[in-house]
């Protein structure tokens, strides 16, 4: 079977087959981490780490800057930073100087609040403009806490979110996922992203509480920017019909230094944050309009619990002292404008040289961007929604192949949202590296 740009199915298949061969006889310390550690589920700590596309994880010894090294020594550039959440860069020696010489007096977890609080709130106020904040323990956290809080202010029971999209595992949000609820999904209204038509629709009946929506979708294998057509809408039919917009930048915000929703213009009632916040330790956010957080402090002050007592949302270690020096710290001195700009800049050079060698190659395919973050899609037109970010290959196995042929050259790349991140602390050389690699893999496909 031959597919468009000439590949050819059993040249997939065979390539694949040989990668893997290559990642066993050069990952010994790895395979034997993943067999020893029988009493965790599937051989790791968390079932994510099996999706990746190799025969077995890689187990890390090393992280600096925009480089791994693992157990077996084998270096790599990384341009996956676990999905954005190592979005700055690998922070080993940002953390080393907190717990070595600035660890905070409280330690790492004490229930009550540090004189680092109020700063970290102030940075975040100062960079994404609304003025109200609340920590979380996870971007899904944060998510949970704006959409319990926008149908206890506004009295309505419907969620719109978008088909391709991603916020964290909200059950609602995952109804066919197994062992969901078997009602999880009925208040939920999934719509087509860059649909203003159907967005109108389904929230023409004043029932929908709030809109959750990333500014761009980036968990496929492209990057579907939004039309300013339908980021008008969001703007403008929200306000209309009294819905909460929930802005959701937890991959979004490598965009720019305040994120996406504001470079396409979006005015969101809250705002979510999470994954890098805290230089790699679990950290959420929520952001708020100054007369949404007045609403949601008198909802959480006549909780029956108790005023300000549990509402449906929180985790005990939320915020510890440990978390708030670091995300202070993070703000501040990691990423900055300029640390923006310069991930950027390096991520529309690695942009250029990616489509370059595409056409070099003679292939259908696409490379789209988001500020820090490239998407490879299998066609030349933009991705538009979810169902073109998440298309299957056009040979099975396709990306696959080049997950791991990559992997083999030593580049990491995202596997499970299938996109690259560029880090304010890679290198000319690590852009090399990535171009060289990819270029080399689909030449491979091209032999007989």
């Amino acid at each position: 079977m031959t597919a468009a740009g000439g590949l050819r199915a059993e040249r997939v298949a065979e390539l694949l087959d040989q990668e893997r061969e290559v990642y066993r006889r050069n990952h010994p310390g790895s395979e034997r981490v993943h067999r020893e550690a029988d009493h965790l589920l599937g051989g790791v700590p968390f079932h994510w780490v099996n999706a990746y596309a190799v025969p077995f994880p890689l187990a890390i010894a090393q992280a600096d800057g925009a480089h791994l090294v693992d157990v077996d020594g084998n270096a790599y550039h990384d341009f996956g930073l676990s999905g954005t959440a190592a979005m700055g860069g690998h922070h080993g020696s940002v953390l080393r100087d907190i717990i070595v010489s600035d660890v905070p007096g409280p330690g790492v977890v004490t229930g009550w609040t540090t004189e680092d609080a109020g700063p970290v709130g102030a940075q975040l106020a100062e960079r994404y403009g609304l003025p109200r904040w609340e920590l979380a323990l996870s971007a899904t956290e944060a998510n949970r806490a704006a959409i319990r809080l926008a149908r206890a202010i506004t009295g309505r029971p419907m969620l719109v979110a978008f088909r391709g999209a991603y916020h964290g595992s909200l059950e609602e949000l995952h109804a066919a996922a197994p062992g969901s609820a078997p009602a999880a999904g009925d208040a939920v209204r999934m719509l087509r992203f860059n649909d203003p038509g159907e967005l109108a629709a389904a929230l023409a009946d004043e029932q929908v509480a709030a809109v959750i929506a990333e500014p761009a979708l980036t968990n496929g294998g492209g990057v579907a920017l939004p039309d300013p057509e339908f980021a008008a809408a969001l703007n403008t039919l929200t306000k209309r019909h009294g819905t909460i917009l929930i802005v959701d930048e937890t991959q979004s915000g490598a965009a720019g230094y305040r994120g996406a929703g504001h470079e396409f213009g979006l005015e969101p009632d809250f705002l979510t944050l999470g994954k890098s916040l805290a230089a790699g330790l679990p950290i959420g956010a929520l952001g708020m309009r100054e007369e949404l957080a007045d609403a949601a402090a008198r909802v959480l002050e006549v909780h029956p619990g108790g005023p300000w007592s549990l509402a449906g949302y929180g985790a005990t270690v939320t915020a510890g002292p440990l978390t708030l020096r670091a995300a202070r710290r993070y703000l501040s001195e990691v990423m900055t404008p300029d640390a923006y700009d310069r991930m950027n800049q390096l991520s529309q050079e690695l942009s250029v040289r990616l489509t370059q060698a595409i056409a070099r190659l003679e292939l259908p395919w696409r490379i789209s961007s988001l500020g820090a973050i490239l998407g490879l899609s299998f066609r030349e037109e933009p991705v538009r929604d979810g169902e073109g970010a998440r298309a299957p290959d056009p040979v099975p196995g396709l990306r696959d192949y080049l997950f791991i042929a990559l992997v083999n050259r030593g580049v990491l790349v995202g596997n499970l949202g299938g996109y690259i991140v560029v880090s304010p602390t890679n290198t000319e050389r690590d852009i090399d590296a990535v171009v060289h690699a990819f270029e080399e893999a689909v030449r491979q496909l091209r032999l007989p």
